[in-house]
């Protein structure tokens, strides 16, 4: 599990550290201070073996769409993931594990259009002492206008390959508002194939008390998709979609969690489409699930109740949840919150959401 993390140079990030990192991360702050880009900056760490993807995806998300297959446009994309857009300095990611192993991933753009990324990983299990990944982006235009990619790896480990990738884990980022960040048929998939499905409709029951089972079904007339149906004691099945926002979310934030072991979870506005009511249940439901799945979460949120909530469940696992607020004072900083200060500014109306 992460226990620290560092930022450099990335986005709107010139130096951040976030210190003891826990089973559940709540993170707050005003607009565009840094929130999204934060769990972003997580997925990039993640998804460190192809970089150009994530960079990709992350545009994707915020509706960017650029012409990847010309030289110009792709240096549109990386552009905007460097700190007040300077190409020059390198992007830092550092996180620090639980057993005080570091890995350390440096972003570097160079002149001549190649896109490289170093890692170093110390002392992983006293066994793995080194790991070195390079990706060089080559690109070229040919008389068709398109650019020609050549991508060239070079990966070593000495040992314990399969112990690294199982440290590391998988990365899933979901947000009710990102472009293309949610996918709830794979989702559910991937909870069907483990055969998880009926645990996973105990815990949606939080949202729908009258769910029975969730099906997919395969494209028909008038659905050009595969779609989520849902048994809710009605005379016929109901597309989820018609479930509302707040359904699908916790649908997929729920399958990603139950699917697979040693997940990192990324969620981005939790709050949307979600009653007040419903957030003691879902923060212990949340907190129980990432236990037993040994799932790591890092949420942002706007919502007073929601940080509420989770203020009740901090107050009793704290060791394993923790709180930040980011703010933007002559440059982006973070403070990390204890569940005692936390209650306190709550009870006596204090500022605790970054102001």
């Amino acid at each position: 599990m992460i226990k620290d993390i560092t930022i450099e140079n990335y986005k709107g990030f010139k130096y951040l550290k976030v210190p003891n990192c826990r089973r559940i991360n709540l993170i707050t702050g005003k607009n565009n201070v840094g929130k999204s880009s934060l769990l972003e900056a997580i997925f990039t760490m993640q998804d460190k073996q192809d970089i150009h993807n994530a960079f990709t995806k992350e545009a994707q998300w915020r509706d960017y769409h650029i012409n990847t297959y010309n030289n110009n446009c792709i240096k549109e994309i990386y552009k905007p993931f460097f700190y007040d857009f300077d190409m020059t300095k390198s992007i830092g990611l550092t996180k620090t594990y639980t057993d005080n192993t570091s890995e350390k991933v440096h972003i570097s753009f160079h002149e001549d259009d190649n896109f490289s990324i170093k890692l170093n990983i110390k002392n992983l299990y006293n066994q793995l002492l080194k790991a070195e990944y390079d990706i060089v982006f080559t690109e070229s235009l040919g008389n068709d206008d398109m650019a020609n990619r050549r991508i060239e790896k070079k990966q070593i480990f000495k040992k314990n390959e399969d112990n690294y990738i199982n440290k590391v884990g998988l990365t899933k980022y979901t947000s009710s508002w990102l472009q293309n960040s949610t996918n709830p048929v794979e989702a559910l998939s991937k909870c069907k194939m483990a055969k998880k499905d009926d645990e996973l409709i105990e815990y949606l029951k939080i949202i729908e008390p009258k769910l029975k089972k969730l099906e997919i079904l395969s494209k028909t007339e008038f659905a050009k998709q595969q779609i989520i149906f849902a048994d809710v004691n009605l005379q016929e099945l109901i597309p989820i979609n018609m479930m509302g926002q707040g359904f699908a979310s916790v649908l997929c934030l729920f399958s990603y969690i139950v699917s697979e072991k040693s997940y990192i979870i990324l969620v981005d506005e939790i709050e949307n489409g979600i009653h007040y009511s419903l957030y003691d249940k879902l923060w212990q439901s949340l907190l129980k699930l990432a236990e037993d799945y040994n799932s790591q979460l890092f949420i942002t949120t706007h919502s007073y109740e929601m940080i509420a909530s989770f203020s009740k469940v901090q107050l009793q696992n704290d060791k394993k949840c923790s709180y930040y607020e980011l703010f933007d004072a002559h440059g982006i900083s973070l403070n990390h919150v204890s569940a005692d200060v936390l209650e306190d500014k709550i009870k006596n109306h204090g500022r605790f959401r970054g102001e």
